[in-house]
């Protein structure tokens, strides 16, 4: 699960004012990860829920701006190299907690304790593409053709898998701009059409 604030990284507009029930149905290319990922998003409706975030923000606006205030930075390719090269590493080394792996297990250094890694690795033939990508349903048209982001792309029959006109699909479009396009599950191969 990942508690979150309302704002439009993981809302759209239209899902502000919708019952916590529904917003974790709701597709946006956060919400669309945490699914692909197994993750539920809930959202905090008052500062005090969000507290932990809010003391995290704080201690980055209060130390962050004293210590670029006294390197004299004064421009923000200054400021980026700065928190690359030495502020997120600092930051780490202050705040972070402290492990180490004894017989292939993770210990907190602090309590001796085991540390549970959650992490799930993926399954052979996943890559990132296959997880983060913007997905929309569009229509079929009755010449087998679907409009997406002002392009027309033309389906291929393929046996029964081709879908009727009139039925849904779901076009997806990855971080690396590929679009591909789903029926039930399947994806069916296309050909873009120029206007």
């Amino acid at each position: 699960i990942i508690y979150c604030d309302g704002r439009n990284m993981y809302l759209s507009s239209k899902d502000i004012n919708k019952e916590k029930s529904e917003l974790n149905n709701e597709k946006g290319y956060f919400r669309t990860l945490c699914n692909n990922l197994n993750i539920r998003v809930q959202v905090a409706n008052s500062p005090q829920a969000k507290g932990r975030v809010e003391r995290s923000n704080g201690v980055h606006q209060d130390r962050l701006t004293k210590l670029m205030r006294l390197k004299n930075i004064t421009n923000i390719g200054e400021a980026n190299r700065y928190l690359v090269d030495e502020y997120i590493e600092e930051h780490n080394n202050n705040f972070s907690l402290i492990t180490k792996t004894v017989e292939g297990k993770l210990i907190n250094k602090e309590t001796g304790s085991e540390i549970t890694d959650i992490h799930r690795p993926l399954k052979d033939g996943v890559t990132l593409n296959d997880i983060c990508y913007m997905e929309e349903t569009r229509k079929v048209n009755n010449d087998w053709t679907v409009y997406y982001k002002g392009e027309c792309y033309q389906l291929k029959k393929q046996s029964i898998y081709h879908p009727p006109t009139k039925s849904t699909v779901y076009v997806r479009k990855d971080m690396e701009g590929n679009v591909s396009i789903f029926y039930r599950n399947i994806r069916i191969e296309y050909t873009a059409i120029k206007k």
